[in-house]
């Protein structure tokens, strides 16, 4: 081996160059936080504030934080079940958010090429990818998660097979994968199965693919080497003990770790990720037709923009038009109101005058007759 020494602030690095020199021992998931915890539209800055409490406890340690992270599992719990946001899937759009959709590719690549992987020659390219929705859910997680007996063990995020038809998509949204209890038991008893690895889940032969990425609260979970049928939610807690974890066994390329929950709350499905296995070219031409058909939706949204500007400054202008001829109307009212009401005056003034002659008329005719009497 070989091994050089970091300068300033770079890293130490090692080379190996046997491959039976490495064992691996843990599989670590450095944005745990950062996918699966975004924060979506339904949620309150207090979702944002417990969460960052919780993760100071976590890295406080000490003895009474299980109870503190109890507790503000709960407040949690209580902060998604009062949300007003109906279950959903979301669609994420790879142009609107391309950070996201690349961290989800990469943990798709990951999961293809782990254990068994993939056939050779075949590539796993991301198509659709989903964020799903449900505060319900979210709510019930929480609370599970305050009843573990190691509350203050991390989230994990891992992959499970599920959504394959509409009805399971569904499904998943609005129950999350209580539907799993309902299967036949598996090697380690009827369970809520998850992995890293697409093979292991059944979910790396070529076509269509789907796969959950859920975050999952195994709190302190059992190893497992040799299955066990017969295990159950009951049997598990006698022993003290809230998942359980097979690893792959040493030298296992072809292998994979397993972990199984037995409560159906124990899991949160946050995304779905649908992709299809293809051979390398035609994986290419898929990617190349999707980079086309996104900068085709990038230039209808762009015409679809324009357009409702050009709406919105007619609007505008016909509006400004209205006002003006409102106006316009208003002064011409008024001009006529003040013309009637001069030509009012004026037959008013001619009427008293007809009045004032007539009058003096009279009054002459009057004295007229009276000189003649005398």
């Amino acid at each position: 081996s070989v091994f050089v020494a970091g300068a300033s602030a770079e890293a130490d690095e090692y080379a190996i160059y046997d491959p039976r020199a490495v064992l691996p021992r843990y599989i670590v998931d450095f944005d745990v936080e950062g996918l699966g915890a975004e924060r979506g539209p339904w949620e309150l800055d207090e979702v944002d504030r417990l969460r960052a409490e919780i993760e100071r406890l976590r890295a406080e340690g000490g003895g009474a934080r299980a109870d503190a992270i109890r507790a503000h599992y709960h407040d949690l719990q209580a902060v998604f079940a009062s949300a007003n946001f109906d279950a959903r899937l979301i669609h994420v759009r790879r142009d609107q958010d391309p950070e996201l959709w690349d961290r989800c590719a990469d943990r798709l690549s990951h999961a293809a090429a782990e254990g068994p992987g993939i056939p050779a020659g075949f590539e796993a390219v991301l198509t659709k990818l989903e964020r799903i929705v449900n505060p319900a859910l979210a709510a019930s997680f929480y609370g599970r998660a305050a009843e573990l007996f190691s509350p203050e063990e991390g989230f994990r995020l891992l992959l499970h097979g599920g959504g394959r038809t509409l009805e399971d998509r569904a499904e998943v949204v609005q129950r999350g994968l209580a539907k799993d209890f309902e299967a036949d038991p598996g090697r380690f008893g009827r369970g809520i199965y998850f992995s890293t690895c697409a093979a292991t889940l059944g979910r790396a032969a070529p076509g269509s693919q789907t796969m959950l990425l859920c975050e999952v609260a195994l709190g302190k979970p059992m190893l497992a080497q040799a299955s066990r049928p017969n295990l159950d939610l009951p049997a598990l807690e006698r022993a003290g003990f809230d998942a359980l974890h097979a690893p792959r066994a040493a030298g296992d390329d072809a292998g994979s770790d397993e972990w199984v929950v037995y409560h159906a709350h124990q899991a949160l499905p946050v995304y779905m990720l649908s992709y299809d296995v293809q051979p390398r070219a035609v994986a290419a031409d898929l990617l190349k037709q999707m980079a086309e058909m996104e900068e085709q939706r990038r230039a209808l949204d762009s015409q679809v923009a324009m357009a409702l500007q050009a709406l919105e400054d007619a609007r505008r202008d016909a509006e400004e038009t209205r006002e003006r001829l409102d106006a316009s109307l208003a002064r011409q009212l008024v001009d006529e109101d003040d013309t009637s009401r001069g030509r009012g005056r004026q037959a008013a003034a001619e009427q008293l005058d007809h009045e004032q002659a007539r009058l003096l008329q009279e009054a002459l005719k009057r004295q007229a007759a009276g000189a003649n009497l005398v």
